[in-house]
C-alpha cells in the first residue's frame, strides 16, 4: 500500500503543489458538478500524497482520508445525477468573470505575501492550505447552491484533517473528522434533492446577476397565464369537448336531448 504513495510522491514537489492549486482554481472557473466532484477527489489525493511525502503521514491514516472522501464524492454524485439542469439557478457570473476574480485574488495574495505559520506543517503545504481556503471562500461567495456549498465545506476539511493529524497525532480524531465528512456529504445530498423539487414548483426570479441564457428552466416553472396564452382558447375548448365525449353521463345526456323533438310531437298529439 505504501508503494502507491511512493509513486505519487510527485505531489510533494513544487510542481505537484501548483497542480493541486490549479485544479482547485479550475473547479471554480468551469463550475460544472462533474468537474467539481472529480476535482475534489483529486485535491484530496494530492494533498494526502504531498503530506505523506513531506511530513511522513502514516499510510493507514492517508488511506482512511482517501476512502472517506471517495465515499462522500460518490454520495454527492448519486444525487447530482438527478438534477434537471447542469447549471444552478443561483449561479453568479460567467467563467471569464470567475477567472478574472481568481487571477486578481492570486496577484493580491502574492503581493501581500501572506504567510500563515502552522506548527509541524511545512511552509509549502501551509501556502497550499491558504490557497485552498481562499478558493473555498470564493466558492461559498459565488453561489448558495447546495452542491457547491457542500463541496466547498468538504474542501475546507481537507487541510483541517491534515493539520489535526500532524499536530494532535490521534487516530480517534482523524476518524471523527472522517465521520463528519460523511455526515456533511449526506446532508448536502439531501439538500440537492430538495432544491430540485422546490425549483420545479416555483417560478424563476431573474436578478441582475442571473444569466438566463445559461439556464434551462422547466415548463412547470412558467406562469400559468403564459401556458394558457400559448394553448389558446380554441385548444382549451377542444380538450374539454374530448373529455366530455368520454364521460358516460355526458353521452346519456346528449341522447336525451336528441329525443326531445320526439317527446314534443307526442305531447302535441
Amino acid at each position: 500500500m505504501n508503494g502507491i504513495f511512493d509513486l505519487l510522491s510527485f505531489f510533494g514537489s513544487t510542481a505537484g503543489l501548483f497542480l493541486i492549486g490549479g485544479v482547485t482554481a479550475l473547479m471554480i472557473i468551469l463550475w460544472d458538478w462533474r468537474m467539481v466532484l472529480a476535482g475534489l477527489f483529486f485535491v484530496q489525493v494530492g494533498v494526502v500524497c504531498a503530506t505523506v511525502a513531506v511530513e511522513q503521514l502514516p499510510s493507514e491514516w492517508a488511506w482512511t482520508m482517501v476512502i472517506v472522501m471517495g465515499l462522500a464524492c460518490l454520495i454527492l454524485t448519486l444525487s447530482a445525477q438527478r438534477m434537471t439542469r447542469t447549471t444552478s439557478l443561483y449561479q453568479a457570473g460567467t467563467w471569464p468573470l470567475r477567472s478574472l476574480m481568481l487571477g486578481l485574488l492570486y496577484v493580491a495574495w502574492s503581493f501581500a505575501d501572506v504567510v500563515v505559520p502552522l506548527p509541524v506543517v511545512a511552509p509549502q503545504l501551509a501556502e497550499l492550505f491558504v490557497w485552498l481556503t481562499i478558493c473555498v471562500l470564493v466558492m461559498l461567495g459565488l453561489s448558495d447552491n447546495p452542491l457547491f456549498s457542500t463541496v466547498a465545506l468538504l474542501m475546507w476539511l481537507i487541510p483541517a484533517q491534515v493539520v489535526v493529524a500532524l499536530i494532535v497525532n490521534a487516530p480517534a480524531l482523524v476518524a471523527l473528522i472522517g465521520l463528519l465528512t460523511l455526515l456533511l456529504a449526506l446532508a448536502g445530498s439531501y439538500l440537492i434533492l430538495v432544491e430540485q423539487v422546490s425549483a420545479e414548483k416555483s417560478a424563476l426570479v431573474v436578478t441582475d446577476i442571473t444569466f438566463t441564457g445559461d439556464l434551462r428552466v422547466p415548463v412547470s416553472a412558467q406562469s400559468p397565464f403564459e401556458v394558457e396564452e400559448e394553448e389558446g382558447l380554441e385548444r382549451w375548448v377542444e380538450k374539454r369537448i374530448l373529455w366530455l365525449q368520454g364521460q358516460p353521463w355526458a353521452i346519456t345526456m346528449v341522447n336525451q336531448v336528441r329525443q326531445l323533438p320526439d317527446w314534443v310531437r307526442r305531447w302535441r298529439r
